[in-house]
Order: C-alpha cells, then sequence, then structure tokens
C-alpha cells in the first residue's frame, strides 16, 4: 500500500520516532510485568457457569457464608495395620494432631477418628462392660459388636479383608478453615500432603475439589515450559526460513515480548491463569510469529541499500495485510461476546491482545528494532562513483529508451559510466527500458511475498495491443542495428538523441531558421535535407506515414527524406505533452 511507502514509512524512519517507540516499549514492558505479579491463579465455579444461571448465585453465597469452614478432608491409611498395637495406635493420633496443629485444619472439636474415639469409649468401659483391646482379636471383636453398627456413623470408616479379621484400610476426617481462595486451597493441599510423605504409615488425604486443585497446581509450570517450548520452536523455524541469526533472535525477542504483555495485561483485565488461559496462551505463540517473521522475511529479502529503505520495501509490501489481518480476526471474535460465557470471553479477551500486540510489534517496533540493530544496520551502502540509478531513471522521458555505452538519450546520464560499470550498462542494454508500465504494481496487498504483482495486476486491465516477447525483441534488435550506425563517440557536454545528433543545438538552428526565412539558413533548410524537426520530417512521423527501405537500411517517406519508424518509435501520447521537441 503505498501509504505504508510514502506516509507511515518516511515517519517511522525519523530517529525522534524511533526514539518515542522504544520509550513505549519499555512502558509497555513496565505494564506487562506488573501484571505479571499481579496474576491469580485457579478457575473459580461460578465461571465455569453461564453468566445468567442460577448456579452463579448459588456457589456466591456458598462462598459469602460457608468459607470458613468448607473442606471435609478424609485421611486414608491403607495396609493391613495391627490397630491393637500401641505403637500403631500413638502412630495414627500423632498423623491426627498433626493435621490439627496446621493453619489450614481446624480443632479436635471437628475432627471424626473412629480409633480415638473407640480407644476412649474402651477404657471408659473396660470394667462395666468386662472388653479387652489388649490383643488383635479381642480388639477386632469388640470393634465389630460394639463400635461398628450399621447404625453407627463410623461403619464406613473401616474396612475388612475378605475374613474379616484383619483391617486393611481405615479413615478419618478433619475439617479444613478459613480457606478463601486459590492460592490457600493450593497450600492447603500441599500441606497436607507432605504430612502424609512424612507419615511412618501408608496415608494419604482426598477430597473430591482436589483434583481441581491438582491441576491449578499445574497449570504456572506448565504454562512457562509450553511457552518455552514453543519460543523455541518458532525461533527455530524462523531461522530455517530467515537464515540470519540476528532477524531470528529479534524474531525471537518479539514472541516473547508478546507473550508477556498477553499474561501482563489478561491478569489487569480480570483473566485469571488457569487450564482455560494457558491453551490460549499457546495458542497465542502461532498467532504472535505471524506478524514478526514475515516483516523480517521481507527485510531480508529487499534488495534495498539501506536499512530505512529496507524498512520501507517492508512495510509496502506488509503492511497493509498486517493491519488487514489483524482487524480481520479482531471482528471475527467479536461474536463470542454474545455467548455470556466465561470461557468465550477469556478466549476473546486474549485473541484481542496477542493480535493487537502482535500487530504493533510488526508494524512499530520491529521495523524500528531492524533499522537499529538489524543486518546491514552497521554498514555503509556502496554508493557507485559513476552513475546514479535513480537519476539514470528519471531522466528516460518516453516509454521505451534503448540505452547506449557511447551516448547519452534524452538528456539521460547513462553515458556518464563511461564504461566502468558494467553492471549498469549491461542492466540498460538487456531489455528496453519502459518508464510508463502496463499496470502499476501495489506491493501492498501481498501477505508474504516480495510484493503482491499478482494480486494487484488482477485489479488492472491490461493494454491492449501489447506484443509477445518475440515480436518486441526482434523490434529491439532492429531498432538497436539501425540506430548503432549513427553513433558518435560520448561526449558529456552534448546532448544526443538516438540517432547520434546533437539534439539542442538542431534544435535551435531550425528555430533560427524559422525566424529568418529568406536567409541562408532558411535556404538551406528549404533544400530536399530539410530539417526532421519539422511536422512532416520531424522523428516520430504520424501512424499513416507509408515506409520504404533504403539499400543501406535507412527508413525513408515519400519524399526520400529519413525519420523514424512508426512501428517501434511512434511516441507515447504523454510524450506529446512533455517533450522539448516540437
Amino acid at each position: 500500500m503505498l501509504f505504508f511507502r510514502d506516509y507511515f514509512a518516511p515517519v517511522l524512519n525519523n530517529g525522534c520516532v524511533k526514539v518515542l517507540v522504544i520509550l513505549i516499549f519499555g512502558l509497555y514492558l513496565l505494564g506487562a510485568g506488573y501484571g505479571i505479579t499481579q496474576i491469580e491463579e485457579g478457575l473459580e465455579r461460578r465461571k465455569v457457569a453461564k453468566n445468567d444461571s442460577y448456579a452463579i448465585e448459588f456457589f456466591d453465597r456458598e462462598d459469602d457464608y460457608y468459607r470458613e469452614f468448607p473442606y471435609r478432608v478424609q485421611v486414608i491409611i491403607s495396609g493391613e495395620y495391627d490397630y491393637s498395637d500401641p505403637m500403631i495406635q500413638n502412630q495414627v493420633e500423632n498423623l491426627t494432631q498433626t493435621f490439627e496443629n496446621t493453619s489450614y485444619i481446624s480443632n479436635t472439636l471437628y475432627t471424626e477418628s473412629w480409633l480415638r474415639s473407640f480407644i476412649q469409649y474402651a477404657e471408659r468401659n473396660q470394667d462395666y462392660l468386662n472388653i479387652s483391646i489388649a490383643n488383635k482379636k479381642d480388639f477386632v471383636k469388640t470393634l465389630k459388636e460394639l463400635w461398628l453398627a450399621p447404625s453407627s456413623a463410623f461403619s464406613l470408616d473401616v474396612k475388612f479383608d475378605d475374613t474379616g479379621e484383619n483391617i486393611i484400610a481405615m479413615r478419618f476426617l478433619i475439617q479444613a478453615v478459613n480457606i478463601s481462595g486459590t492460592e490457600h486451597e493450593k497450600e492447603m493441599v500441599r500441606a497436607l500432603r507432605k504430612i502424609c510423605k512424612e507419615s511412618p504409615l501408608n496415608c494419604t488425604v482426598f477430597h473430591p475439589y482436589f483434583v481441581f486443585f491438582d491441576q491449578f497446581e499445574l497449570v504456572r509450570p506448565l504454562s512457562i515450559q509450553n511457552m518455552i517450548i514453543g519460543a523455541s520452536i518458532m525461533m527455530l523455524v524462523s531461522f530455517i526460513f530467515i537464515p540470519n541469526i540476528l532477524c531470528s533472535f529479534w524474531v525471537a525477542l518479539s514472541i516473547i515480548s508478546i507473550e508477556a504483555g498477553v499474561v501482563g495485561y489478561m491478569a489487569l483485565w480480570g483473566v485469571n491463569l488457569d487450564s482455560i488461559s494457558m491453551i490460549n496462551l499457546i495458542m497465542c505463540i502461532g498467532f504472535s510469529v505471524d506478524y514478526t517473521a514475515h516483516i523480517c522475511y521481507a527485510y531480508m529479502s529487499s534488495k534495498a541499500k539501506t536499512p530505512d529503505e529496507k524498512v520501507k520495501e517492508s512495510l509496502y509490501a506488509l503492511g497493509l495485510p498486517i493491519f488487514q489481518g489483524s482487524v480481520s480476526t479482531i471482528l471475527g471474535m467479536i461474536a463470542l461476546l454474545l455467548a455470556n460465557n466465561y470461557i468465550f470471553a477469556v478466549f476473546f479477551k486474549m485473541v484481542f491482545l496477542v493480535v493487537f500486540c502482535g500487530a504493533m510489534h510488526g508494524m512499530f517496533l520491529l521495523p524500528v528494532l531492524l533499522s537499529l540493530f538489524g543486518p546491514g544496520s552497521c554498514t555503509r551502502p556502496e554508493i557507485e562513483d559513476d552513475v546514479k540509478l535513480s537519476s539514470i531513471e528519471k531522466s528516460l522521458p518516453h516509454p521505451y529508451c534503448i540505452p547506449h555505452p557511447q551516448f547519452t538519450l534524452n538528456g539521460s546520464t547513462l553515458g556518464g559510466a563511461k564504461g566502468g560499470n558494467l553492471a549498469t550498462i549491461e542492466r540498460y542494454t538487456k531489455k528496453p527500458y519502459k518508464l510508463f508500465p502496463e499496470a502499476e504494481k501495489d506491493l501492498g496487498l501481498g501477505t508474504s511475498e516480495e510484493n503482491s504483482s499478482e494480486s494487484s495486476i488482477q485489479s488492472h486491465k491490461k493494454q491492449s495491443g501489447t506484443f509477445d516477447d518475440a515480436a518486441l525483441e526482434k523490434r529491439y534488435r532492429d531498432a538497436w542495428r539501425r540506430n548503432s550506425e549513427h553513433a558518435v563517440a560520448y561526449r558529456s557536454p552534448q546532448v544526443l538523441d538516438i540517432f547520434g545528433h546533437e539534439a539542442e543545438s538542431e534544435y535551435y538552428r531550425y528555430k533560427q531558421s524559422k525566424d529568418v526565412v529568406d536567409g541562408p539558413r532558411g535556404r538551406m533548410y528549404d533544400s530536399p535535407s530539410r530539417s526532421r524537426y519539422e511536422a512532416a520530417h520531424r522523428r516520430y512521423s504520424p501512424p499513416e506515414a507509408r515506409y520504404t527501405s533504403t539499400p543501406n537500411g535507412a527508413y525513408t517517406g515519400n519524399n526520400g527524406h529519413l525519420f523514424r519508424s512508426n512501428s517501434y518509435h511512434n511516441v507515447h501520447p504523454r510524450f506529446y505533452r512533455e517533450s522539448k521537441f516540437p
């Protein structure tokens, strides 16, 4: 798009603008860092339901009135232990007291332990009921007859083997207290499991919500691990397709910066780090690379000599596609907001953040970094001493110009090469230079190509009457052979036309002859060899003229005077307006 080449890129290449972009990028990183420190982990139960669901009100009431004693945790001891043994009884009691002494578990008032209650009951009624729990057999018999009746509250807390003589599993209940959020829940699970690990008994803790707490525990390390792996793979792929270490480094840095911005600003936008946002973060790596790798590829593929020109060509080729892609993606995701669901809202917020940050990196930050620290930024481009290509291109006024290494053409400075710049001469002697192309190519409509000529040509009609390559080549060779016969040695002060004549001096002689008709110059131009600048004999004759060929290969009209052939040298309509000749 011409806007990015002619207006946007020159502004971005300004030194003050580059400093401003880097300062804004620094503020962006500071805001992202602050957001990362404020991020919350976990998925609240109310967010899983629809926004207008009655379940949200239920979860809110539960959190308001029942968070002081939220979870009834089960402690399960597996294995065939002799619970009549005082040592085993002490180990179980010590384990129970250790749980009760933590800040996440309430006191003994809310603990339900069948072993503690049964031992106290047996000690109080040993003489009155004549019971004994000194050995394993008596312990199991008394336990079954007096304590584990079907109506007892502890009937489900003890598990016997098939023989009914050995206890293979048991449980007791403890009460969690003052658990206010996801962080407390994760810390509680870690603390309880640590106690179980340090106990000599084979024990574990269980609650139906612990599976969600385990998920919260894994979200952060998995997110960091997956983002590092994804960024590394993207850097490797970028290096394969853009074989430049420095460009691959800037691509990887941009991906990391985009991911950091998404994580930080999603926290400030009210999105927690949970399984849903983790999946979106991993997906966002693929979104972010679209806006950075393509710019680097266009920068490396550019034939420009200076970094600023490379940036201009890169933005000319990809500025509009990046803008169109980002806007269309955001507009397409807006429909998710109509779902009234936390999951879809999170997806929209994160995709919006990654698309916006990626577009800003691709259109502002990355071009500035490449122009300052990219390939070629520390070297000065080689400047040709003999000829500047831009001046050559601007000096050719009509559609088809045939250069020659020995003389200038219509005011061009190609002759200034003096045979020293072979590459330039070869460039301008292979094919006729076409000043007015059939269709101006718009390089801003492509996606990842160096230009978008294919897409832009589709929007332009090719001019009718164009010739194929074979006819154009034959016409070029015939004109070159004819013109070479009239070539003269190169003289820098002169301006020669394509036949080697002094164009300006003969033009002024022709003007003087028109002013003094009766003078010797007038009689001279009234002779059969009249000036080729008269209307009937000028070089560019009208199309309806007839041509004949002389034995030496020159073209003449009906009166035998030499002039240009309209089959190749007919003037483009624009040349009639711009030419200095009559």
